[in-house]
């Protein structure tokens, strides 16, 4: 439910309610060396009930300055059974508030800042165990400006997080794993997407994000990671940049063509307690092209994906064996109609 957002003061409040249950048989063939030597049957049942409410309210200070807030309650009752370990229960809840603000340096250009605290549930740890891991917490912190000037349109954010309890998985003694609580963490970057129209009908974009992640404490036995290991999976990097030409192949026929690139840095994986540190993905760059038309309802589209051939390590879980790649290149067409 939301006010109509005509008068300086406006608000929203709602809630959501989830009951969720999920049965699951994971089904395994072992190997040592090549070797079968038999197959690994998890049969899991997880049941989450979910309640949550939440309120926000707004002033528009000035025509320019606006002030907000809004606060919100989660709470998270999980059941889960497997034959192999006793029944585990568990009630995780939080209260999370934000604030924010925005001024409009000029009609198209606004500058804002927003605090907020976050929540990741809590749950249970992997077979034959009777543990519990704690839930993750958040509090993020963010400013960042975003406008249009004549052709050119912007969006530009700095972001520093602070994580207590981060969870991170690892592995045990067998193929599977579990989350557990790794300790406190942080992680900062920028985000920031350019995009300009230099002459008519034609589009480019710039954007990407630089992200550094830290695990700054280590919480009591924690065997998978220590003090200064990045986060699991985020990359340290990534960029993409476009360009998009559209132009008529008849009076009633407008096309387009457009080009895309992207680079991914490397992510990384840390378990220390089976002797992985750091193993990193690759850096990857992927080159995509597309032309096409529209006639009459119908829509043509020829595409090539992945032109550079890249076949470099998309997943750090490689370590493991369990890595994947890129597709590899692919040429197709696509056609659409609406009815």
């Amino acid at each position: 439910l939301s006010s109509s957002g005509k008068n300086r003061l406006n608000w929203v409040i709602g809630g959501f309610y989830t009951n969720e249950t999920i049965d699951r048989t994971q089904i395994a063939n072992l190997y040592i060396a090549r070797d079968p030597i038999g197959i690994d049957v998890i049969e899991t049942k997880d049941k989450s009930e979910t309640l949550s409410a939440f309120g926000d309210i707004s002033y528009a200070v000035t025509d320019r300055f606006t002030l907000g807030t809004g606060l919100r309650y989660f709470h998270d009752r999980r059941r889960r059974s497997r034959p192999d370990t006793p029944d585990q229960s568990g009630n995780f809840h939080s209260l999370n508030p934000r604030f924010y603000a925005s001024y409009a340096v000029a009609d198209n250009v606004n500058v804002y800042a927003n605090v907020a605290k976050g929540f990741r549930s809590g749950g249970f740890q992997g077979r034959g165990s009777n543990a519990k891991f704690d839930p993750e917490n958040i509090w993020s912190y963010e400013i960042g400006t975003k406008g249009a000037v004549d052709q050119v349109r912007w969006e530009v954010t700095g972001f520093y997080s602070r994580y207590k309890n981060y969870q991170a998985f690892v592995f045990n003694d067998s193929f599977t794993g579990s989350l557990v609580n790794a300790g406190n963490a942080t992680v900062f970057g920028v985000d920031w997407s350019f995009s300009v129209d230099p002459v008519r009908n034609l589009t480019l974009q710039l954007a990407g994000n630089i992200t550094k992640t830290e695990l700054t404490s280590i919480r009591p036995g924690a065997q998978s990671n220590a003090e200064g290991d990045r986060l699991d999976y985020i990359p340290d990097y990534s960029l993409s940049a476009s360009a998009e030409y559209r132009f008529d192949w008849s009076s009633t026929a407008p096309g387009f063509i457009r080009v895309d690139y992207n680079q991914v840095g490397p992510g990384t994986i840390t378990d220390r307690s089976l002797g992985i540190i750091k193993f990193a993905s690759s850096t990857l760059n992927m080159l995509n092209a597309r032309i096409g038309l529209e006639h009459g309802g119908w829509s043509f589209e020829l595409f090539g994906d992945n032109l550079a051939g890249e076949n470099g390590r998309q997943d750090p879980l490689e370590a493991i064996g369990f890595g994947t790649r890129p597709r590899p290149r692919v040429f197709g067409a696509t056609v659409r109609t609406k009815f």
